[in-house]
C-alpha cells in the first residue's frame, strides 16, 4: 500500500481535521510527544506510550543541541503549549534521527513534527521507516526550506505500521547543492505520534490536564499521587499506579515507598534551580503514560528576624545553575519582556546558544561576553543585558522570611553599565507566597509594586554609562510582613521606548549592594544624638581620586535625593533616592570615568536643601 504524505505550510492547531483514507473521522490518542521545552533533558518525551525514545546517530562534527527562537510558532503543539525552545542538528548531512515510536495497540498512525533548515543547513530530509527494528523501508524525499513548515507523515494505509512495538521512523540528511552544504543546520519542533485505539485495546491512561511547571521551594515536599490524580486520567477508569523519576537530583529529590494502605510519593525541592520531572501512571494492564513535566524550586528564605539580608558580590566564576543564597536569577521564554511579563525559568544558558567567542565558557555563563546573559562583576554586584534570545531576561529574586517582623527596610544599587538604544529599567516588585504544606502546592501569586508613600513605583531607569544610584533604606510593605514565605523582585524589563529604530541594541544594568533590615524594634524618629538638623558635610577626602565619602544628617524621616554636577550644572550621578530615616548617613562617590575638575554634591528633601563643592584630582 502506498502511503500518502502531506506537507502543511500553514497553520495546523490540531489534527482532528484529518480525514483517513478508510474515511473514518474518531478521535486520536495521543501516544508520544516531544515539544523540546526543557533544555536540561530535551530528548526525553514529554508523553510516551510503551517507552517512546529518541536515538541521534552521529557523525563527524554532528551536534544535538536545543535551540530557541528561529520562527518557530507552535504550530504543531498540543496540551495548548507555546513555542519554546526546540531541537537543533547542527552539521547534519551523514547523521539521522530516530524515533522509536511502539504503536502496540493502535492503528492508523499519525506521525508530524515542524522542521525548517538555516541557510547553509541540510536540504533534504530522507524519511524512512521500519516496522521490524532493523529494516528500514523508504517513505519520502523531503525539501527542507528556512521557513518553519509542518510534516505530516500518514501511516494509516500502511497496516505493518499498525499494533507494532518496534514501530520507528528515521530521519537521513542530505544537501542537494554542488558542493553540498556540510554546515548549517537542521531544527525540529513538537514532533507528535498519534493514532486510534483498537477495538479490544485496553487504552492506558491519558494526560487529561497537562501541567508544564510545577514551582516548588527548597525544602518543601510535594505529594505526587495527588498530583497525578489530576494530571491524568483512565478511559476505563483503572485504578492508577503512580511513578517517578527525574534527569537529575540536584534540584529536587524523589521518595517513594509502596504499602497497602499507605503508599506515598513525595518530590521535595533541595536546590534553586530547575530540572525536569517524569510522572508516569500505569492501569491493571500495566500499560505507562508518561508526562514531562518541568519543575521550578525557589531558594529558602532568609529568616529576617535572624539578622540582616546581605548581597554584595557575585563571581563571574560562579558555575551554571549557581545563584546567591536565598536569590534566584530568572529569565522569560521570550524575547524583551516587559513588567507584566511570566518570568518562570531558571537563568541558564543551553550550550547551544553560547556565542562561538564564549564556547570556552561552557558551564560558566556569568563570564560571557555575547547574547543574553547576567554577568558576575566581583564587588560591583552583576548586570543583565537582554539581545533578543528568546529567553530575554528577567529579575533577581532574594526569598524572605519575615514572620515576628512588623517593619523592615530594604536598600540597593542599581547602575549604568552600558546605555543603548533599547531603554530598560530596574523595578522593586513583591509577592507573598502561601505555603500549602502536607504535600500539597504552593500558591504563587502575581507580583506587586513596591512604591513610595506618593505610590511612585521603586526603579532605576538607565542613564549614561557609568551612572549610578543608591537607593537606602526603603521600607517594605506591610503586606510582606509577618509571612512564611516572601519574595523580592528586582526585574529587568524593557520600558517600551526605542530610542533609534536603527539599532536593535539593549541597556546593560546592573544591580548590587542589596540589604534587607529588621526595624522592629527601632523606632521611626531616632535622631543622631549630636546633630539634629538638616546638614551635608564637606566630603571627605578633598581633592579626592577617585572615591570619596560624602556624609549628611536629616533631623526626621524624609524622601531624599543625592546628586552630584558637573560646573556646567549637567547631573552625573544619583547617589541616594528614597525615603531614608532620621540621623546620619554616609554615600560613597565614585568618580571612575569622570575628568578632573570641579563638581557639587546637591543633597534635597522634602524643601530642605544644601550643596558643597567637591575637587576631582586625576
Amino acid at each position: 500500500m502506498k502511503a500518502r504524505i502531506l506537507v502543511l505550510t500553514f497553520l495546523l492547531s490540531t489534527l482532528s481535521s484529518i480525514i483517513y483514507a478508510n474515511d473514518t473521522q474518531q478521535d486520536l490518542f495521543l501516544m508520544h510527544y516531544w515539544s523540546f521545552n526543557n533544555e536540561a533533558a530535551f530528548t526525553t518525551p514529554d508523553i510516551s506510550l510503551a517507552g517512546g525514545e529518541l536515538i541521534a546517530d552521529i557523525v563527524g562534527t554532528t551536534e544535538l543541541l536545543t535551540g530557541t527562537g528561529q520562527d518557530f510558532s507552535a504550530e504543531n503543539a498540543r496540551n495548548g503549549e507555546e513555542a519554546g525552545a526546540h531541537l537543533r542538528f547542527n552539521n547534519p548531512v551523514g547523521s539521522s534521527l530516530t524515533f522509536r515510536v511502539p504503536t502496540t495497540g493502535f492503528e492508523n498512525i499519525l506521525f508530524s513534527y515542524e522542521t525548517r533548515r538555516s541557510n547553509s543547513g541540510a536540504d533534504t530530509q530522507y524519511i524512512t521507516y521500519t516496522v521490524d527494528g532493523s529494516t528500514y523501508f523508504p517513505l519520502k524525499v523531503l525539501e527542507v526550506t528556512t521557513t518553519p513548515a509542518v510534516i505530516l507523515l500518514d501511516f494509516s494505509e500502511i497496516d505493518a505500521v499498525s499494533d507494532n512495538p518496534d514501530f520507528a521512523v528515521r530521519v537521513e540528511f542530505n544537501d542537494s547543492n554542488n558542493p553540498p552544504n556540510l554546515a548549517g543546520n537542521n531544527r525540529f519542533d513538537n514532533v507528535v505520534v498519534e493514532g486510534l485505539a483498537l477495538d479490544e485495546t485496553n487504552l492506558p491512561p491519558f494526560v487529561a490536564n497537562p501541567r508544564d511547571l510545577l514551582e516548588v521551594i527548597v525544602g518543601e515536599e510535594l505529594n505526587l499521587i495527588t498530583l497525578g490524580t489530576q494530571i491524568f486520567e483512565d478511559p476505563e477508569n483503572d485504578e492508577l499506579i503512580f511513578s517517578a523519576s527525574s534527569t537529575s537530583e540536584i534540584h529536587f529529590s524523589i521518595s517513594e515507598a509502596s504499602g497497602e494502605n499507605d503508599p506515598f510519593l513525595t518530590l521535595t525541592g533541595t536546590r534553586s534551580g530547575e530540572a525536569l520531572l517524569t510522572l508516569s501512571a500505569r492501569d491493571i494492564t500495566g500499560q505507562e503514560v508518561s508526562a514531562a513535566i518541568r519543575v521550578l524550586v525557589y531558594p529558602d528564605p532568609h529568616s529576617l528576624s535572624s539578622g540582616e539580608f546581605n548581597f554584595t558580590s557575585w563571581s563571574q566564576d560562579s558555575p551554571a545553575l549557581s545563584y546567591p543564597a536565598n536569590m534566584i536569577f530568572l529569565q522569560s521564554d521570550m524575547n524583551d519582556p516587559g513588567l507584566d511579563d511570566a518570568l518562570l525559568f531558571a537563568y541558564n544558558i543551553p550550550v547551544g546558544d553560547y556565542a562561538d567567542a564564549d564556547l570556552i565558557n561552557v558551564g560558566f555563563p556569568y563570564r560571557n561576553n555575547s547574547r543574553t546573559r547576567i554577568n558576575g562583576l566581583g564587588e560591583r554586584g552583576f548586570s543583565f543585558i537582554n539581545t533578543g534570545r528568546g529567553r530575554d531576561l528577567g529579575g533577581a529574586v532574594v526569598a524572605l522570611d519575615t514572620r515576628n517582623i512588623n517593619r523592615a527596610s530594604f536598600s540597593f544599587t542599581a547602575g549604568t553599565e552600558i546605555a543603548n538604544s533599547r531603554v530598560y529599567a530596574i523595578r522593586a516588585q513583591y509577592r507573598v507566597v502561601q505555603v500549602a504544606g502536607e504535600g500539597n502546592e504552593s500558591s504563587f501569586g502575581d507580583w506587586s509594586d513596591i512604591t513610595l508613600p506618593m505610590g511612585e513605583p521603586i526603579e532605576y531607569l538607565r542613564r549614561e554609562d557609568g551612572h549610578y544610584t543608591n537607593f537606602i533604606r526603603l521600607d517594605l510593605p506591610s503586606e510582606m510582613l509577618g509571612e512564611e514565605y516572601v519574595q523580592l523582585m528586582f526585574r529587568y524589563y524593557f520600558t517600551g521606548e526605542r530610542l533609534s529604530e536603527d539599532s536593535g541594541a539593549r541597556d546593560m544594568l546592573r544591580l548590587d549592594n542589596i540589604n534587607i533590615s529588621d526595624l522592629t524594634d527601632v523606632s521611626a524618629f531616632e535622631p543622631d544624638e549630636q546633630i539634629q538638623k538638616f546638614m551635608l558635610e564637606q566630603n571627605f577626602p578633598n581633592p579626592f581620586n577617585p572615591n570619596t565619602l560624602i556624609r549628611f544628617y536629616l533631623p526626621e524621616d524624609l524622601y531624599t535625593r543625592l546628586t552630584v554636577h558637573n560646573v556646567l550644572g549637567q547631573k552625573v550621578a544619583t547617589l541616594v533616592e528614597g525615603q531614608l530615616n532620621a540621623g546620619r548617613h554616609e554615600v560613597n562617590f565614585n568618580a571612575m570615568g569622570l575628568s578632573s575638575g570641579i563638581y557639587v554634591a546637591h543633597i534635597q528633601a522634602e524643601g530642605l536643601t544644601a550643596s558643597t563643592r567637591m575637587m576631582l584630582i586625576k
